[in-house]
């Protein structure tokens, strides 16, 4: 083809893309990524240079981007005009957005490969474009279905580090896919010719309840469970919901059997599987208040639901009542963990548990298998409730601030409650700390910090968290177990303190003195301890500030001289990058006060060269005339020691 032809045509392409290219008119349901790369799409056909790309991209912008453009008219070069655009409008919202996609996405069971890579690949794009091969494979990998999972890291492993692309990643679970559909046609085939075991099933349910004091082991005990080898395990579950049809009601432990009969294991629901010492958990800080009785143990070591360590310090025996029939438990007692009591095989063993999931109930039995006590199983109430913004606040860039906040609870008066921060807000750089905050008419103040480099401001009535407050119904629950006499009050101490890090204010729990059994509240007040706590205090009008960030807004505004704003200028206004420059200046005006020359400043410092004198002073020689003859003796001795070097 003629190269005229070529252009020709190239040229009616061009056209025809660049006239159903949508105008860009800045509205959130736009990407200007997207938009910018449809723009440098269009113009290599072209072959494009820069002044070509600046004029198609302004000749489609539209409305507020329009606008906007309008007033930055100066921006003549196509890079610097794309970078403003997309600092303009690139909100931290979308890319929180896309993220939070990105780690929910998975493959859904209908869905096919490609469809599930696409979709990851266009999320990893939109997130970064300049996003490697090797993020976007493990954002793959993370959302795949289990069954392809294992495979196809492994033969991404056996790979070279080059030849790890999404391209060979999408090859890979093709291949696994196919296999993993030829083997499970394969099987469905094979199912009709196994032979039928319908009396060998029939035979598991034929225990019945002879006695409504007593509850037979075999109904809940592992070791009267039939064993059923794995590839004879197939029976077709029409005739097997036939047959127990015919049971009554009562006698049925299955309200619909599976098809495929496994290894049958007792199911224990909301009960740690785990080993002794390992099933119990206290809340740390009610933990504390048993102080006097916690023992200490052999060091253990165990792991949270995130893989994070939790450190034990001890263990603690707790009374559990039902019904009135007191039972026991030893609990670990943890520093960093905060969480309901689990009751695990160590209790349920030693206290003849039976765990009857049908009826929705505990059983609590004697050796001789006769019912003790019974419990119905309870969903606990929901006692989370939002937390938000009392004002409307602005944060300046990398600073903290302690704001007011409310809890809308009409019907509930909380004291004290756990506050965990919104998801959502960690994206956009906005932290706060878990915390036990203490509330008065249900209102309180936190920390929040902003870790931007620009001011964010955050509405009124803005959910900053959740708060989890304690039911008056666990109160009763779980008791603790007096060592010493009933009535002795001593066996609590006034105050359990434990510094956890010297950075920190101390913080002590308080626990009950009263002397009876039975309590309707434990008393878990978590006060501060003032004694070693310093307030921020400005040097020259003594006022006293929340926080640090505070302090420094007030010394920069009114405390600070004049001539320290110059000398501060004057020391940055070489430096030509205004985001290095606010950075210096920043540092300068944390450390204001070596600048500040209105009054002497007296230097406290310990002088480790000095001879140590003890508690009397040193000793003194007054200066004395020395003769000629001492003189010249010393002088010849300085000038032999000079020709020597």
């Amino acid at each position: 083809m003629p190269n005229n032809v070529q252009d020709s045509a190239m040229m009616v392409c061009y056209r025809e893309c660049l006239s159903n290219l949508e105008k860009f008119h800045g509205g959130e349901d736009q990407k200007i990524l997207q938009f910018i790369n449809n723009i440098e799409r269009i113009g290599r056909m072209i072959d494009a240079n820069d002044d070509i790309l600046h004029c198609m991209c302004t000749a489609k912008l539209d409305g507020e981007a329009k606008r906007w453009y309008e007033d930055n008219m100066t921006l003549v070069q196509w890079e610097n005009l794309k970078s403003a655009l997309l600092e303009r409008f690139t909100t931290s919202d979308s890319s929180s957005k896309i993220f939070e996609q990105l780690k929910e996405r998975k493959q859904k069971s209908d869905e096919t490969i490609t469809s599930y890579y696409d979709a990851v690949i266009k999320l990893c794009r939109e997130y970064d474009s300049s996003m490697s091969q090797k993020i976007m494979i493990s954002w793959l990998q993370n959302g795949i279905k289990d069954s392809l999972k294992t495979q196809i890291k492994r033969q991404m492993k056996l790979l070279p580090e080059s030849a790890r692309t999404s391209q060979a990643f999408l090859k890979i679970a093709k291949d696994e896919q196919e296999l993993l559909e030829e083997d499970s046609s394969e099987q469905q085939a094979a199912q009709s010719y196994l032979p039928y075991i319908m009396n060998t099933v029939s035979t598991t349910f034929k225990e019945t309840r002879t006695n409504s004091d007593t509850v037979p082991t075999s109904t809940y005990s592992s070791q009267r469970y039939p064993r059923y080898k794995q590839n004879t395990q197939y029976t077709p579950s029409s005739e097997l919901s036939t047959s127990l049809k015919s049971k009554p009601k009562s006698q049925n432990l299955l309200s619909q059997p599976p098809s495929i009969l496994r290894k049958q294991e007792p199911h224990y629901p909301s009960v740690t599987n785990s080993q002794r010492h390992q099933a119990a958990n206290v809340k740390s800080y009610a933990s504390t208040q048993h102080h006097s009785q916690r023992r200490p143990c052999d060091k253990k070591l165990h792991k949270s639901a995130n893989c994070s360590s939790i450190n034990i310090i001890g263990e603690i025996q707790l009374e559990i009542k039902i019904q009135g029939y007191k039972t026991l438990i030893l609990a670990d007692v943890a520093t960093n963990l905060i969480t309901d009591l689990l009751l695990g095989n160590d209790w349920i063993t030693t206290n003849n548990v039976i765990i009857d999931s049908p009826q929705q109930c505990i059983y609590l039995t004697n050796p001789k298998r006769h019912i003790l006590a019974t419990a119905k199983f309870v969903k606990p109430p929901h006692f989370q409730l939002p937390v938000l913004l009392t004002d409307e606040i602005t944060l300046s860039p990398n600073s903290e601030k302690c704001v007011n906040i409310k809890v809308l609870s009409p019907t509930v008066n909380i004291s004290e409650a756990l506050f965990e921060p919104a998801a959502y807000l960690y994206p956009k750089q906005i932290l706060l700390t878990n915390a036990l905050i203490k509330f008065k008419d249900n209102s309180s103040y936190v920390m929040i910090m902003n870790a931007n480099d620009r001011q964010k401001t955050l509405s009124k009535n803005t959910t900053l968290g959740y708060i989890s407050h304690q039911s008056e119904v666990s109160n009763y629950l779980i008791l603790p177990v007096l060592l010493g006499k009933h009535g002795d009050g001593s066996a609590f101490p006034t105050t359990s303190s434990y510094r956890r890090n010297k950075s920190l204010v101390d913080r002590s729990w308080v626990p009950p003195t009263n002397d009876k059994r039975k309590v309707q509240s434990m008393d878990l007040t978590c006060r501060m301890d003032h004694q070693n706590e310093q307030q921020p205090e400005c040097y020259v009008c003594h006022e006293q500030f929340i926080s640090r960030n505070d302090l420094q807004q007030h010394l920069r505004q009114k405390c600070y001289p004049r001539e320290m704003r110059e000398q501060i200028g004057k020391l940055t206004q070489h430096i030509e990058d205004n985001k290095q420059r606010q950075q210096l200046q920043q540092i300068l005006w944390k450390n204001g006060k070596l600048f500040d020359l209105r009054q002497p400043s007296i230097i406290k410092a310990t002088v480790h060269h000095a001879i140590e004198t003890g508690t009397h002073p040193p000793i003194y020689t007054p200066p004395y005339r020395v003769s000629y003859k001492d003189e010249q003796i010393q002088r010849e001795e300085i000038d032999k020691l000079r020709k020597q070097g």
